[in-house]
């Protein structure tokens, strides 16, 4: 008997073309003097302190005076890193993540030290708001979070709030307090285009891909050359296996802009799916082209070479994929099974220390190297991989059959008849409960 399960991950990580969007701008067209609200906020405090100062003085109480003058003189100071914040921060965020420069992100973040010793009452809805994108743009996205809620606390009505609040709440992996979020701005919107394709996003990360699909419906008919739209239904579609569907909305944002790469790399995925690997190569071929450092097509492209025993070139592949990210431990694994493929037992031991080295919890890892071992005699370690295969996902029947393999070749015959027969029984379970198992293709 043979060993079974080199185990290559295909089609992983698709992506979400750009995320959730931030829709509006300023709610008062951004205008960058201090507005109205603002100016009576601070006259209201300005007219207290002075009231107080003057009581102050007139009870000749030097040290009260002194006091409250140094008070106000902090607050003027806050309000002025206020302002600086306000006339530095983005009007709208960027929804794929912080997009200001380095610079600006330790401006902000001085300024924010200072503006958020402010008293929240001396601060407007738009204050709180504008310093939510700036907690966003310093990638503090609770600290976001709360502003924006301070935002509408104080201006129920405020949509821009209630959006970017959801977009935070993303960002902090909290989908349902997004979508609740994006629930109100559609109230107070309700034929904005961004907020549905937002919500939808949201719908197919918590994987409700029906209702996903509805909004991006509703985001198309208002936007109807809308990218992110198309992509992300495309998303959603080949989430339910439609992947015709998906491959014609991906076609579509394709056909809208060219040079995007996420799209030619998500169609890459379904061509995937498919088994059209010749388009799915062409696929990862575009998205690197337009994107040289982007690891994971590299990473799939060698995926596609591997399924089509193109080992050399799947590993000229996994080469980029771990030189742009060193810690890629699908990578190092894959490659792994390249070398294994082609021989190279040893260089394969090498990248599965990597890939447990990188990520100790995957079992497929262990079960790999452990075939690596015993295809050099090495079987006692082989064993021992073996075992923590098991030990890991107790399930795995490639790892008992493979284990039973190594104790044969020991001349341990019962315990290795014990393997076979739990590695039957599993596959049995496997195969009445409907489900196939992606890793029963035998080993070269």
């Amino acid at each position: 008997m043979e060993w079974v399960g080199i185990v290559v991950a295909v089609g992983v990580a698709l992506l979400g073309g750009g995320g959730l969007l931030a829709i509006f701008r300023y709610r008062r067209e951004g205008e960058r003097e201090i507005r109205q609200e603002d100016r009576e906020i601070r006259a209201e405090f300005r007219a207290t302190y002075e009231k107080d100062i003057e009581l102050a003085k007139s009870l000749s109480r030097d040290d009260e005076v002194k006091r409250l003058t140094q008070e106000y003189l902090d607050l003027n100071s806050r309000w002025r890193a206020q302002n600086g914040l306000e006339l530095l921060v983005p009007r709208e965020v960027n929804p794929t993540g912080p997009s200001v420069s380095s610079d600006v992100v330790s401006q902000l973040m001085e300024l924010l030290k200072s503006a958020r010793e402010l008293p929240t009452n001396a601060v407007s809805a738009e204050g709180h708001y504008l310093r939510g994108n700036a907690f966003y743009e310093t990638a503090d996205f609770r600290s976001a979070v709360n502003e924006y809620s301070e935002a509408v606390s104080l201006d129920p009505e405020y949509a821009a709030a209630y959006n970017n609040r959801g977009i935070a709440y993303g960002y902090l992996g909290q989908n349902e307090q997004a979508i609740n979020d994006f629930d109100e701005a559609l109230r107070l919107v309700p034929e904005n285009p961004f907020v549905y394709y937002n919500r939808g996003t949201s719908y197919r990360l918590l994987d409700q891909n029906g209702r996903a699909i509805e909004d991006f419906d509703h985001a198309i008919r208002l936007n109807p050359g809308h990218i992110g739209s198309y992509n992300n239904r495309g998303l959603s579609y080949e989430s339910m296996g439609e992947h015709e569907r998906a491959l014609e909305d991906f076609g579509e944002a394709v056909r809208l802009d060219p040079e995007d790469p996420e799209v030619h790399y998500n169609r890459g995925n379904t061509y995937v799916e498919l088994d059209r690997l010749d388009r799915a190569i062409a696929g990862y071929d575009e998205a690197i082209r337009l994107a040289p450092d982007y690891a994971i097509a590299y990473y799939n492209r060698g995926n596609s070479y591997t399924l089509l025993a193109q080992y050399e070139r799947a590993m000229e592949d996994y080469d980029e994929a771990v030189r742009l990210d060193p810690e890629y431990a699908e990578a190092y694994s894959n490659r792994g099974a390249a070398k294994f493929n082609l021989g190279q037992h040893q260089l394969a031991i090498e990248d599965y220390d990597e890939a447990i080295r990188f990520h100790p919890g995957v079992a497929e890892s262990y079960n790999n190297r452990g075939m690596a071992y015993a295809s050099l005699s090495k079987f006692e370690l082989a064993i021992e991989d073996h075992n923590e295969a098991i030990r890991l996902d107790p399930d795995y029947a490639n790892a008992y059959h493979n284990r039973g393999v190594t104790l044969r070749r020991l001349g341990k015959n019962a315990e290795a008849e014990a393997d076979f027969a739990k590695e039957e029984e599993l596959r049995f379970e496997t195969e009445d409960s409907g489900y196939g198992n992606d890793d029963s293709e035998k080993g070269q």
